[in-house]
């Protein structure tokens, strides 16, 4: 996949993911964004059901029909959802009437963003020096600002008492955070 239909693919996640939120789309993502994962003409992106995309074959949780070509079921019409069994009994003739389909897969960075759980040894950085990259509990509950210093030729280990307490019943020596 090449670098263009890898920010389309992008684009269309994040195009679904706003459509869901009831967000408001910025104008960079105004032009419609077709997907086109399985390689057959993107024209068919409105008989996709709600909460899917297409994909590649290896990839389809069902698939979807997208052609009238003389099929064994013509009655089954432009739209009809099929299963994985239900296009595995299909020649192959028959089969390009129809694009593999999966469940919409959502950015992991989004996902995380949303569901994960704030640090407990996170501490305010606002007022920290502008030279200290970490920050620490002592055994005693102490904190710590902590970070290499220039002077003149040489880098110098400084450390500060940063006034944050430790938390009660959370361990000093998992207490390192780095600056965000």
């Amino acid at each position: 996949m090449n670098k263009q239909e890898q920010i389309n693919r992008l684009q269309f996640r994040i195009e679904r993911i706003e459509n869901e939120l009831g967000l408001v789309q910025p104008d960079y993502f105004a032009m419609p964004i077709k997907s086109n994962l399985s390689g057959k003409p993107n024209s068919y992106d409105h008989l996709l059901p709600d909460g899917y995309e297409f994909c590649a074959e290896g990839e389809a949780e069902k698939w979807v029909k997208v052609e009238m070509i003389n099929t064994p079921h013509p009655q089954m019409k432009i739209g009809t959802i099929a299963t994985k069994e239900e296009i595995a009994i299909l020649t192959k003739n028959f089969k390009d009437a129809y694009r593999p389909i999966r469940p919409i897969q959502y950015h992991v960075a989004v996902h995380e963003a949303v569901t994960a759980e704030p640090n407990p040894y996170s501490v305010d950085w606002s007022n920290a020096p502008e030279w200290a990259d970490v920050h620490c509990f002592n055994d005693d509950g102490t904190g710590n600002w902590g970070g290499f210093k220039k002077y003149r030729n040489n880098w110098y280990l400084e450390w500060l008492e940063s006034n944050f307490t430790l938390p009660s019943g959370l361990d000093w020596k998992l207490s390192k955070t780095t600056r965000p």
